[in-house]
């Protein structure tokens, strides 16, 4: 195993330290990526968790933060839960409201490495990226790693080349200091001070209010549309117009002309 303080048993990866902490984003349980089975956690197995030794468990100290990140459902075990309100586990990471389920010694941190392979496993992780769930733990380099690899694991067929999946994480993924920017375009210009951690993932809904006030109000959520299209107008932010205004415009000034 890669850590001491786990090891494989047959299908199971034990916990062999003396406490761990898995901190699981609230929002799994609201969007029904993770739940309650009986004593255990079922869960996207996307999340940071914390490793302490006795003594520094004993004196309030820190322990090791790890990150997993596997985009299939996963089981585990604990002895305890509480809350995490706003908590920053690094740094460069964002602020969250966690579950936190504390294991010891002899609980299971995965019940079943052999998972079933269905597209609901795929789903749940299109569906964290695409509402705008996604945790920030993951590097931006690495969520088409994610992507694909959900998909091969569970065998699943989208039809879609990966360009089509990197199209759709460069703009669901914005500078977190102004959303109106795709990331990509930062992290492209290699700047002092700009990480991997530095991008927001929005929801899919939130695309066309950034992008300009036609592609607003030809979209859903009129309210919001009016809202962010009079803020973009009156801040005068760039508006970028879609394939389909271009036309429009084009036929337009045809007849006008004419």
């Amino acid at each position: 195993m890669k850590y001491k303080f786990l090891r494989r048993e047959d299908s199971r990866i034990i916990f062999e330290g003396d406490y761990m902490e898995i901190y699981v984003p609230k929002d799994y349980f609201k969007k029904g990526i993770a739940s309650y089975n009986g004593d255990k956690i079922n869960t996207m197995g996307i999340f940071s968790f914390i490793v302490y030794t006795q003594d520094e468990k004993d004196k309030g100290k820190e322990g090791s933060i790890h990150s997993l990140k596997v985009p299939m459902k996963i089981e585990f075990d604990y002895v305890d839960v509480k809350t995490a309100n706003k908590k920053k586990i690094k740094p460069e990471l964002k602020e969250d409201d966690y579950h936190v389920f504390c294991l010891e010694k002899g609980n299971i941190f995965i019940y079943n490495t052999s998972s079933e392979q269905t597209a609901e496993n795929s789903k749940d992780f299109i569906y964290l990226l695409h509402n705008g769930n996604l945790p920030s733990i993951i590097p931006y380099e690495d969520i088409i790693k994610l992507y694909i690899e959900s998909i091969t694991l569970n065998q699943v067929n989208l039809n879609n080349p990966a360009i089509i999946f990197e199209i759709i994480i460069a703009e669901l993924c914005r500078d977190k200091k102004d959303l109106t920017q795709p990331f990509r375009k930062e992290i492209g210009k290699d700047k002092a001070g700009i990480t991997q951690y530095d991008y927001e993932n929005i929801n899919l809904k939130r695309l066309p209010p950034l992008s300009s006030t036609f592609t607003a109000i030809t979209f859903e959520d009129m309210n919001q549309s009016l809202i962010s299209s009079i803020k973009k107008n009156r801040n005068g932010e760039k508006e970028v117009d879609s394939p389909i205004e271009k036309t429009i415009k084009y036929w337009y000034a045809l007849e006008t002309f004419n």
